[in-house]
């Protein structure tokens, strides 16, 4: 409702409504020019809009990770969290995944099971081990070759220099008139000597082995039944791999620089050597059968054939005494 004595007050038009005019341009009325709005001062360090920002001081350019900082995907391993005060801190290691054993651990994991199972009178499940260890005969191959040759010429080169000192205490100081070979009491061979005795027992127990092995497929071929080489060589291996604990001990012994116990030594291995020899020959016969399931028994065969070739590795032997004369 309009009152009479206001003047009408001219409308305020709405800003949708009005023109656009640009800054410093008069309108299109002919009005007074409209003013240029001030423009904030840009701050010094600060670069201008639409421009990128300049690398500050100890920070690296635009794109380039933080010196010390994680490649991406990778996650750090730290031994200790830091821990806010009165809490505990966390250790990291329980989160850390568990290492796998590597092929050598599993394999002397097996070894040891399977002989553990000997043991306990569960023969059957160590030969059905075997079969999982294609290449163990590799292992035995050189445990027992090194083992037993390096025993057996050492404490024989011992046994020498024991005689050696026993000959001594008994002819007392007036021993001017022996051969110098006499006077080594410790390895009565000397060095070079023993030497050779080491490498031609090597020699000969790895012969040995081999033709323990080769025999076995000749039984198998008495029988018209196929046995690989490789086969013969696991299972003499672990047949006979037992007799290295003899040997080591025996070694331990002979060490001792007394007479006493490198005698000791000699009994020890003279005594335990026949029986684990005599397990490993039982242990071949029956893992060999129950691997192959014969039809006819194979015990003709088997001793004929293990007798020759224990025969020749005694000739082998001979010739090697010849040749080092020991």
């Amino acid at each position: 409702m309009t009152n009479p004595e206001m003047p009408e007050m001219p409308g305020t038009p709405d800003p949708a409504e009005a023109p656009m005019v640009p800054q410093g341009f008069a309108p299109m009325d002919g009005g007074a020019p409209v003013p240029p709005q001030p423009v904030a001062p840009v701050q010094p360090g600060m670069p201008a809009m639409g421009q990128p920002m300049p690398p500050q001081p100890g920070m690296p350019p635009m794109g380039q990770p933080m010196p010390g900082a994680p490649v991406t995907g990778a996650i750090p391993m730290q031994p200790m969290m830091q821990a806010s005060a009165g809490q505990q801190p966390v250790n990291m290691a329980m989160y850390q995944q568990p290492v796998a054993p590597s092929a050598g651990d599993q394999v002397i994991g097996k070894v040891v099971e399977m002989y553990k199972a000997v043991w306990k009178g569960e023969t059957a499940r160590a030969i059905d081990m075997l079969s999982e260890l294609r290449n163990f005969w590799i292992i035995a191959l050189a445990t027992l070759s090194v083992v037993v040759g390096f025993v057996m010429g050492f404490t024989r080169s011992r046994f020498s220099g024991a005689l050696n000192a026993d000959l001594l205490d008994s002819i007392g100081e007036d021993s001017s008139y022996l051969d110098g070979a006499y006077q080594n009491t410790y390895l009565g061979f000397g060095i070079g000597k023993t030497i050779g005795i080491i490498l031609a027992g090597i020699l000969v127990v790895a012969l040995v082995y081999v033709a323990r092995a080769y025999a076995i497929t000749l039984v198998a071929k008495t029988r018209k039944v196929e046995y690989s080489f490789s086969d013969a060589m696991n299972l003499i291996g672990f047949a006979f791999m037992p007799v290295v604990l003899v040997y080591v001990l025996g070694f331990v012994l002979a060490l001792i620089p007394t007479s006493g116990a490198v005698w000791a030594a000699n009994m020890l291995i003279a005594g335990g050597m026949y029986p684990l020899i005599l397990l490993g020959e039982l242990l071949t016969y029956v893992a060999f059968n129950r691997q192959k399931r014969f039809n006819k028994s194979i015990v003709v065969p088997h001793v004929a054939l293990s007798a020759a070739a224990v025969l020749a590795a005694g000739i082998i032997w001979q010739i090697a005494k010849m040749i080092f004369g020991f």
